[in-house]
């Protein structure tokens, strides 16, 4: 399959369009849960984000335990390694013609390697 023209009746520009805001609002969800799990809901039991002592229960922001924002975070990152190898499949033709020839193997390697982090992150148990 080409990588020109439409898919689906959709147009390629479309498609560009909706990989990229995919990849910058998963981006942006990484950084908002990240730094909730880093500075909001701290490792261990008992104490809660201001300090003062759970009773020994897990610390919570909106209803959400430490587990469950760690939850979302691990598929809002796989769904960034799509939107990523999405991307770098749609812009296929680009990295070939940047690459072509003796540094070929460096825009094959970046591709695989991709490739493979997807298919890693998509094995992960849940």
């Amino acid at each position: 399959m080409s990588t020109k023209g439409a898919w689906w009746g959709i147009p390629r520009s479309i498609w560009i369009s909706t990989v990229d805001l995919m990849a910058y609002l998963s981006f942006l969800g990484l950084l908002a849960t990240g730094l909730l799990l880093k500075f909001q809901l701290p490792h261990g039991r008992g104490t809660g984000a201001t300090g003062r002592g759970n009773y020994g229960f897990p610390p919570e922001r909106w209803g959400w335990t430490r587990l469950e924002w760690g939850e979302l975070h691990f598929w809002v990152s796989v769904l960034f390694l799509c939107a990523i190898g999405f991307h770098l499949f749609l812009h296929s033709t680009w990295i070939q013609a940047r690459f072509k020839g003796r540094r070929r193997w460096l825009a094959l390697g970046l591709i695989g390697l991709t490739l493979g982090a997807v298919l890693l992150g998509l094995g992960f148990p849940m």
